[in-house]
């Protein structure tokens, strides 16, 4: 009788003990800070273990994905001990790769909290067996503010706008030459942006010789390249007073391009810094006064 009741006590203890534990949720999500396009995200991970005393949790992996596409993970690789027949929030930690969804700027700008989905797996041991959770969770992320910041560090990098070519259209007197440049403008997004305005001046030696505006905004398509024609006027006389005797040398002139774009993109207005300097044969200009 002794024995059979040693047995049926050990029975229940075991069958108490092997029950799968529960995913809950995910909560209480927070950016934690944002680097090198690199967005660390805190969060607690909510499980229910229903066995009479403590399980394990062995792992667990996170998966962070906005509209199908995966932009993000993470994983606990410490052993958790789950408290029997308790709700347990597991404090975890996963980073989300902002460049993965560069695509979804224009709708991220959009919205004051994205839906992002949140896939988990995590390996629970109990005295009879393991067991795998798995959980699917919705949560929201405040992402408006990171978006702009990663625009504007992407393209303050220059490389948007480089002078492609330049050459004398006509020359209207002795004292001016008229300047046609080929400036390629470069949407390296994958996504339309409206260039809206374009303001260029033109330096010689640290002296301003021509500005440039752009007349009407275009769309710029994704990962694209435009050529923006630019007509200047340059006074002659004032381009050779400042030649320096090297230059007669080299024969060759240099000018400073320097200015700045805004882009727009969802209606956000973003400016984008330009530079970039130009070279051309000094025997050009000295030829209209032979």
């Amino acid at each position: 009788m002794k024995n059979f009741i040693i047995y049926f006590v050990i029975v229940i203890l075991l069958t108490s003990c092997g029950k799968k534990p529960t995913f809950i949720s995910v909560k209480d999500l927070k950016v934690e800070s944002v680097r090198d396009s690199m967005m660390s995200i805190k969060m607690n991970y909510v499980v229910y273990n229903p066995n009479t005393i403590k399980s394990k949790l062995k792992e667990s992996e996170l998966k962070i994905y906005y509209q199908n596409t995966e932009v993000g993970e993470g994983f606990l690789n410490q052993e958790i001990l789950l408290s029997p027949k308790d709700t347990i929030q597991i404090p975890l930690n996963f980073k989300v790769n902002i460049k993965r969804l560069s695509e979804f700027y224009p709708k991220l700008l959009s919205l004051d909290s994205s839906r992002f989905d949140v896939e988990s797996n995590s390996k629970i041991e109990t005295i009879l067996k393991t067991f795998s959770i798995k959980g699917n969770e919705i949560v929201y992320l405040k992402v408006n503010d990171i978006v702009q910041s990663e625009i504007r560090n992407r393209i303050k990098n220059g490389g948007n706008f480089k002078i492609k070519g330049m050459t004398i259209d006509k020359i209207p007197s002795l004292n001016q030459s008229n300047f046609k440049i080929n400036i390629q403008a470069n949407n390296n997004f994958p996504f339309d942006y409206v260039l809206k305005e374009i303001d260029l001046n033109f330096y010689n030696s640290s002296t301003e010789i021509a500005k440039w505006q752009l007349g009407e905004r275009f769309n710029l398509k994704a990962n694209t390249s435009n050529t923006i024609p630019v007509s200047i006027v340059v006074n002659n006389l004032n381009v050779l007073k400042k030649a320096k005797p090297s230059w007669f040398t080299k024969q060759e002139i240099e000018f400073d391009m320097l200015g700045k774009a805004v882009i727009l993109v969802n209606g956000y207005k973003f400016e984008v810094p330009i530079q970039d300097a130009l070279k051309f044969d000094i025997k050009t200009l000295t030829k209209i006064f032979e």
